[in-house]
């Protein structure tokens, strides 16, 4: 049987473009705070904001880079789980999966698998599962089946 996509087909642009994007567009812009002495009014540039901006910048840097860049790609068949960060990937029997958590308030929450046992990408990862308007109340459904599977 053909893997079926479990992550999000947003995945790529989420774990490198979109950090990509802000780390260098928001470190642009905090970083030319110091090169502009004035504002276009002629009041100078306050020392503090400048500070404020480089310190907001490399604050959502470093979540950014945290959050997203963990993120792999995931497939499934009916019995193992196919795991990629986009340069490798690896094969998990899904008898290794141990737990499956997702957050029901976050609206576009990560997935994190849990295994049984240590993998080349660690004993836990991460995934955007692929969307599907679900109410904030229930959790996604192809999080179910897998979680139907892994309780056994």
């Amino acid at each position: 049987m053909t893997p079926r996509d479990l992550s999000s087909s947003h995945t790529f642009l989420v774990k490198f473009i979109v950090p990509a994007c802000f780390i260098l567009g928001f470190g642009i812009g905090a970083l030319s705070l110091f090169f502009v002495t004035t504002t276009k009014d002629g009041a100078a540039v306050p020392e503090l904001m400048r500070w404020l901006f480089v310190a907001i910048w490399l604050t959502c840097s470093v979540l950014l880079w945290r959050n997203c860049t963990v993120l792999k790609r995931v497939r499934a068949d009916e019995d193992s789980l196919y795991i990629s960060d986009f340069a490798r990937e690896i094969t998990v029997p899904l008898n290794d999966v141990a737990l499956v958590s997702m957050s029901r308030w976050a609206k576009r929450s990560p997935v994190t698998l849990y295994f049984t046992m240590e993998t080349p990408f660690g004993k836990s990862i991460a995934f955007l599962p692929e969307s599907k308007e679900v109410a904030f109340w229930r959790s996604h459904p192809g999080i179910d089946a897998l979680r139907a599977f892994v309780r056994g």
